[in-house]
């Protein structure tokens, strides 16, 4: 290229030089987390409150304490409501429903940590009895449950 065109030429804005600069720049002040991570932080919060795990350990109906999984799960999130509530962790409003955090909590103990009902029903001594297929769906649940 000849002298002439890189005369010609628009130089570009130097780069931010420290990361605060670039942190200054960004467009969307906040970082994109989505509900998973959302309820995955609060679950790990609550993970050592006993009351919680026995809402999540059931695998078997008769083993609940509301008597369902689904009752079961609904009472983990209101658990998980409060904690976000008492923590000043906002949920976005549309998600702050029970149906969209239980989808939420099964994506965090099914696929995120391998610990759906379902999967943790098909286990063996800590071992997977079905050959270690996974479950497409991890929704934590038996046909007809």
């Amino acid at each position: 290229m000849s002298d002439n065109t890189k005369a010609l030429r628009a130089s570009a804005p130097p780069l931010p030089a420290t990361v605060q600069d670039l942190d200054n720049m960004r467009r969307l002040k906040k970082p994109l987390i989505s509900l998973n991570d959302i309820v995955e932080e609060i679950n790990r919060k609550l993970w050592d409150d006993p009351e919680y795990q026995r809402y999540l350990s059931a695998i078997w109906p008769d083993e609940t304490v509301e008597g369902s999984f689904q009752f079961d799960d609904a009472r983990a999130v209101m658990m998980i409501q409060d904690r976000a509530k008492e923590d000043g962790i906002v949920i976005p409003p549309h998600s702050n429903k029970l149906s969209p955090l239980v989808k939420s909590l099964h994506v965090v103990l099914g696929r995120r940590h391998g610990l759906s009902r379902k999967e943790r029903r098909n286990m063996v001594q800590g071992q997977a009895a079905n050959g270690g297929t996974y479950d497409q769906h991890n929704d934590g649940l038996g046909e007809g449950e």
